[in-house]
């Protein structure tokens, strides 16, 4: 899925040939050691029709599943981080300098030909999912209450109440990728595609281990909740009734929403729309007359097909040791930047 380039030396590519044309002992080949064959290991159907790349063993899934097992110590970790985070800065996102940081440093190390509009495109995917994958919680909730919401009634990882936390998490996972594969360099687009499905598994992975310290709301809360929502209803229903049609006799039909954000930053400046849009081959990119047939199982098997494609070079390990040092460099970053720039094509 990853198209990618080694930029090490050349004589590592070399591969030596034997003109023999004998069958080889096992014991000539010193390096590679093939595993016994495996009789009653099941095997999942090809995603992709006939694409036996996209196939993968019961191993590999039981890996990806074993990946997101929560841990005391990481979700203790994650709960005091978003604490953190939520007390010293409630309802704020991430600076645009701090975003800014992100994206250089994710076009940078990945990008074969980084530059400057793949910057601002990585940017703006990353305000699109802090703005798109956020929850909408009332304001009077306390952080208690949300986030129970969030961890035991809500069987989703997003929308999440904590897209910061999330987007620095996906970031260390994509910085862990490049320190493992330092001379490895994607193609055109595979920032887009890393930042998307790193963003994916940060959020199941937060979702899966404050599930674990969270308590679970009794049955008298339960119904007190129900009791609230109910009351909360009635009134929004009342308050409707008595409201006056608001639209023009002119038009017997509501005025059309705007348009959703595509990911970049030129639905911050519409006057000045020099982002070049999305690659086509990303997952939040719009979709094309090329990919208007593809349907939205499939988007979602090629999405899983990438997550599994990730924990494997990241050989399933999801830990992030020390979570509130992301939100401390996030803090020091917005004094040092109190009045940041505008994230927009202009920069």
């Amino acid at each position: 899925m990853y198209d990618v380039y080694d930029m090490g030396d050349a004589h590592f590519a070399t591969i030596t040939t034997t003109k023999s044309r004998s069958k080889p002992s096992p014991t000539s080949i010193p390096f590679i050691q093939l595993p016994p064959p495996i009789q009653s290991q099941p095997r999942f159907p090809p995603m992709h029709g006939k694409d036996a790349s996209s196939t993968f063993t019961h191993a590999a899934y039981q890996n990806t599943q074993r990946a997101y097992q929560p841990c005391l110590k990481e979700a203790q970790g994650l709960y005091q981080a978003l604490n953190m985070y939520h007390y010293t800065h409630p309802d704020e996102k991430l600076t645009p300098h701090c975003i800014r940081r992100l994206a250089s440093y994710v076009v940078q190390a990945w990008e074969v030909d980084p530059s400057e509009a793949s910057i601002t495109e990585i940017a703006g995917l990353m305000h699109h999912l802090l703005s798109t994958t956020a929850s909408k919680n009332d304001s009077n909730d306390d952080m208690d209450t949300i986030l129970m919401e969030y961890a035991h009634k809500q069987q989703s990882s997003m929308p999440t109440p904590c897209p910061n936390l999330t987007l620095l998490v996906a970031i260390r996972y994509i910085d862990r990728l490049k320190k493992r594969y330092a001379r490895i360099r994607g193609a055109f687009g595979c920032s887009y595609r890393l930042v998307v499905v790193a963003y994916m598994m940060a959020a199941k992975y937060i979702h899966r281990n404050l599930r674990l310290v969270i308590p679970i709301p009794t049955l008298v809360d339960e119904q007190q909740h129900m009791h609230y929502a109910r009351l909360s209803t009635e009134r929004s229903t009342l308050k409707q009734e008595q409201q006056p049609h608001r639209y023009s006799s002119s038009s017997s039909s509501p005025p059309t929403p705007p348009a959703s954000p595509n990911g970049s930053c030129s639905s911050i400046d519409n006057s000045n729309n020099t982002t070049p849009p999305p690659p086509t081959s990303s997952l939040l990119s719009p979709p094309s007359s090329s990919s208007n047939n593809q349907s939205v199982t499939q988007q979602a098997l090629r999405a899983l097909r990438m997550e599994i494609e990730f924990l494997h070079f990241l050989q399933y390990d999801l830990t992030c040791s020390d979570p509130t040092s992301l939100v401390r460099w996030a803090h020091e970053d917005e004094e040092c930047h109190p009045t940041p720039p505008s994230p927009c094509p202009s920069l």
